[in-house]
């Protein structure tokens, strides 16, 4: 069955990232996955566990509401 992609993401590696390269392809050959499921499985590794942070909502007084809904905004 076919999985639905939510999101392409480009990783780049640039001049001086030739070591990590290698360790990653070396490490995906390794385990026999390709190098997009052995990157995967390592990030879901690294960040297991980690809350994601939820952006704080700023409560608006009444008053205020009441303002900007009396100007018809």
């Amino acid at each position: 069955m076919a999985r639905k992609i939510l999101k392409k993401q480009t990783v780049t590696f640039y001049e001086g990232d030739e070591q990590l390269l290698e360790k990653v392809e070396a490490a995906a050959k390794t385990s026999r996955q390709s190098f997009q499921a052995f990157v995967l499985s390592a990030l879901e590794s690294k960040v297991s566990g980690i809350e994601i942070p939820q952006e704080n909502q700023t409560e608006v007084p009444s008053e205020t509401k009441d303002k900007v809904k009396d100007l018809g905004w």
